[in-house]
C-alpha cells in the first residue's frame, strides 16, 4: 500500500487471523502458525482475505488472489504487476477523511484547500500509481 507499517494490523482469512498484536496466526482451535505459506491461505485463482490496517481509521481490505502466473527464472518475489491509485495518507480519518480531502484539494474555494495541500504535498495526485516504486519497495 505504500503505509509506514506504524499502526496495527489483522490479516483475517478462513483459517486463523495474523495481527500485529500477537504477530501469531491462530486458527479456530488456538493453534499457533509461525510460518505459513501465502498459498495455505490464497490456495486457488479467487481466494480472498481480509486485511486490516489501522484500527482507529479502520481501513478494510478485501485480498483476492486474481490470477497465479508462471515466473521467470531470474525474477524476484514479490512483484507487482499492475495497480490503481496512489496509497491515501497516513491518518488521513479513513475512506470518509480521505474522500473529504480529496474534496477539498480539488476546490481551491474549499476553506481547508491550502491546509490538506500543505499535508498531503503540492504534487499528491489521487489517481497515479508508481508501479516501478512499488516494484522497487517489494525487491527489498
Amino acid at each position: 500500500m505504500g503505509w509506514e507499517n506504524c499502526h496495527l494490523y489483522d490479516f483475517m482469512t478462513g483459517r486463523g487471523r495474523r495481527s500485529s498484536l500477537s504477530y501469531q496466526l491462530r486458527d479456530e482451535s488456538g493453534s499457533v502458525f509461525y510460518k505459513t505459506a501465502v498459498r495455505s491461505f490464497l490456495p486457488r485463482e479467487k481466494s480472498t482475505i481480509v486485511y486490516l490496517y489501522d484500527f482507529g481509521d479502520g481501513w478494510q481490505h478485501k485480498v483476492v488472489l486474481e490470477k497465479v502466473v508462471e515466473i521467470g527464472a531470474n525474477q524476484s518475489l514479490p512483484v507487482c504487476l499492475a495497480g490503481k491509485n496512489a496509497c491515501p495518507p497516513e491518518d488521513c480519518g479513513g475512506i470518509g477523511g480521505y474522500y473529504s480531502k480529496l474534496e477539498a484539494l480539488a476546490d481551491s474555494d474549499d476553506e481547508y484547500h491550502d491546509e490538506v495541500i500543505e499535508w498531503m504535498g503540492e504534487d499528491f495526485d489521487p489517481a497515479f500509481f508508481d508501479l516501478e516504486k512499488t516494484n522497487r519497495f517489494l525487491s527489498r
